[in-house]
């Protein structure tokens, strides 16, 4: 198996684990493993990984040449909200994250947690 495919594999069990317990939240119901497998795939695995995609995303936005202006109406943020994202990714840290890498793919590995 490839890294791609067990990256989509895990991807998809997570994200599986994240919608039943979002339909147990909805339903009123426990999940049918319980509460820790959808905690631990959102907290754990998903939200840094979303994270690192969005800070990927918005990099390559800023490398187009888009404008604040763009990336604000794309985030539903103003114009300052945007440009302070953008900001804080682009001269925060300096070069991109390790879940940014992970996203672009030239970290095929993801970070230790």
């Amino acid at each position: 198996m490839t890294t791609d495919d067990q990256t989509s594999k895990d991807l998809t069990t997570w994200l599986t684990d994240a919608t039943d317990t979002l339909h147990a939240l909805r339903t009123g119901t426990t999940p049918d493993h319980g509460w820790e497998p959808g905690i631990e795939a959102l907290d754990h695995h998903l939200l840094p990984r979303l994270h690192g995609i969005l800070d990927a995303a918005i990099r390559a936005h800023a490398e187009t040449g888009a404008s604040h202006g763009d990336l604000a109406k794309a985030m539903h943020v103003s114009r300052s909200t945007a440009q302070s994202r953008r900001k804080a990714i682009l001269d925060g840290r300096g070069r991109p994250s390790e879940w940014e890498q992970w996203a672009t793919g030239s970290d095929q590995d993801a970070p230790e947690q």
